[in-house]
């Protein structure tokens, strides 16, 4: 003959852990996924208009010595964000073209080449001339730098006339903020592993094995003495740091989707601390109102790899 279970509190836990879970999985569906990063700790931007120099407050003469190679990926073609009274890109076609950049700490950004060179159509290739602007952060941490292209540069209908200036805008991360993302997501992962281990314990228990009951001379399953209230306590407490989990796990960047593959450097970051990019950068020429005309990502040239 089957014992039957004679703990009756015993199924309000595992009542209490299905509506908790469901509470949790539905919470999950609803947060949202976008992505907070959090700005640079060790870098003071300069001021729009501001020109770095020795005697600047912002920047020692080490940091303006300091330049920074990457290599710019542009993505040219029609995007969500784009005029839609313009006919630029409507076929859907997609540009690109690279230009190796230097960063340099006095403000300047400077292309590697004079001239770039594309696939325009079955003809062959072509060259045009590129040359560099300036680059500036802005106090959110955002990147903002322009290049000139004194030609029109065309691939079917996504045409850049001649003289339009670019102008890319990103996010920079260096790695030690990664790093404190990093530590802040294991710290609450480490959180929820102790509230779940409270709820786990009382689990363990329900599903221990008979013991024998000297006084009614039988077998039993131990007691769950556990009030209703601690353990809806107990439930909410792991949801609760579940959910702090899941918002420090949404804010932790990823290196080769919300940040470049690897990082480089960039003036004003000490030597010992190298930057992301971020993959979201768009490009606007600021020649035809700063309308969109693509996007863009960059890659350090002979940076150290982590």
């Amino acid at each position: 003959m089957k014992h039957r279970r004679s703990c009756q509190p015993a199924k309000s836990v595992g009542t209490m852990t299905i509506v908790c879970c469901i509470l949790s999985t539905t919470s999950a569906f609803m947060m949202n996924p976008s992505m907070t990063l959090a700005p640079p700790t060790s870098y003071r931007p300069l001021l729009e208009g501001d020109k770095p120099t020795t005697n600047d407050l912002t920047l020692d003469t080490n940091l303006i010595e300091q330049t920074g190679s990457w290599r710019v990926a542009l993505n040219l073609g029609r995007e969500f964000s784009t005029s839609l009274f313009d006919s630029y890109g409507t076929s859907g076609i997609r540009f690109p073209v690279v230009v190796p950049c230097d960063f340099s700490g006095d403000g300047s950004v400077v292309p590697q080449k004079s001239s770039v060179s594309y696939v325009a159509d079955a003809t062959g290739g072509v060259t045009k001339p590129v040359t560099g602007g300036l680059w500036k952060v802005t106090g959110d941490q955002n990147l903002e730098f322009t290049l000139n292209f004194p030609e029109e540069l065309r691939k079917k209908d996504v045409i850049l006339p001649a003289g339009s200036e670019l102008c890319m805008q990103v996010n920079l991360v260096s790695t030690q903020d990664v790093k404190e993302l990093e530590i802040a997501f294991a710290d609450a992962r480490k959180e929820e592993w102790k509230a779940l281990e409270k709820i786990q314990e009382i689990q363990a228990i329900r599903n221990s094995p008979k013991r024998w009951n000297e006084d009614r001379q039988q077998w039993e399953y131990p007691r769950v003495d556990e009030p209703i209230p601690s353990l809806f306590s107990k439930h909410w407490d792991a949801f609760v740091k579940g959910q702090e989990r899941r918002k420090k796990f949404a804010e932790k960047p990823r290196s080769g989707i919300e940040l470049s593959k690897r990082p480089g450097h960039f003036p004003g970051f000490s030597k010992d601390e190298l930057v992301y990019f971020g993959t979201t950068g768009i490009i606007r020429n600021k020649s035809k109102g700063n309308m969109v005309v693509g996007t863009w990502t960059a890659e350090p040239i002979n940076s150290m790899k982590l």
